[in-house]
Order: C-alpha cells, then structure tokens, then sequence
C-alpha cells in the first residue's frame, strides 16, 4: 500500500509539472525577407512596397536613434534604430496587418488560424504572456513574436519588443 502512495505522489507530481516552453530565438524569426537587425537598405527593395520615412528621432528612453517607415499598400510598418546618429539604421521592430501577404518560414501569415499558429510553433509559446483566442507570443513582450487574433485568425503580427 504504501508503494502505491510513492507511485501515485510521483505521478501527480509529473503531470503537475508546468511544460517549459523551448528557448525562442528571435534574431532567427523571419517574415518574408524581414528579419531584425537587417540594414535599412535590404529594407528599401521589398517588392511592391513603397515607403514613407518617418523623422529620425533621438529617444531618451534608450538614447539611440529611431526612425519609422510605413507602407499601407503592403500592410507594413518598420522601425530602424542605430545608437548613433551616423551609425546604419537597423530594423528593430516590425508590425505586420491586412493586406500583408508575408508568411513566417513556418507559412504562417495574416488570416492564418490560430490551430496553424499552434500547431507550427509548438512548443515555443509562451503560454503565462499568451491570451487564449486574443494574442500568442513567442519569446516575451520584451522581446518576441505576437501574433494577435481575432474571431479565430490572426490579425497582426508584431516582432520585436513590445513592452520595456
């Protein structure tokens, strides 16, 4: 009897084990051709993309140098950063909405399921930042994937860091 105890203590130990979820790596994660820490140039040929360049500003909050481009027409807003003002611009964050036709390298994309999403990053969700039916990260909100949903799909895909 008290060997069942043993087993039963382990058992329910295992299952109340919480699942770590594998290290994501966003400096691997891209969209398309979009990755961060690409050069602003690699940015100016995406194909069918016009963009219109933000000021570059300097931030207080991190002392380095911001600039943002945006193209409705291709569903994209990027932003560059450089720690100083004559170093390059490098992309930082990307914002990716309808009518985007970008896909991750796992296929995943605007209007994509949130199954899909599921079932092509398992394992790398993040599932304490994660908001069933709402939003799926990767990574954190200080830095990782977001996919945010709406009536089952998702909607907008941010990379970056979204919270300091």
């Amino acid at each position: 009897m008290n060997q069942w105890f043993r087993v039963c203590a382990l058992v329910t130990g295992l299952l109340c084990t919480p699942v770590i979820a594998e290290e994501f790596n966003l400096d691997g994660f891209k969209i398309g051709k979009l990755h961060t820490g690409m050069l602003s140039a690699e940015a100016v040929g995406l194909p069918g993309c016009v963009f219109t360049k933000g000021k570059l500003l300097s931030s207080e909050a991190d002392g380095a140098w911001h600039q943002a481009w945006s193209a409705k027409g291709c569903g994209l807003t990027l932003s560059f950063s450089a720690q100083d003002k004559k170093s390059p611009l490098r992309l930082s964050d990307m914002e990716i909405i309808a009518p985007s036709q970008l896909k991750t390298e796992r296929g995943v994309g605007i209007g994509s399921t949130e199954a899909q999403v599921r079932t092509q990053y398992i394992g790398q969700i993040n599932t304490e930042e994660s908001v069933a039916q709402k939003t799926l990260v990767l990574g954190s909100m200080y830095g990782g994937v977001i996919f945010e949903l709406n009536k089952g799909s998702v909607q907008r895909i941010f990379v970056g860091a979204s919270a300091e």
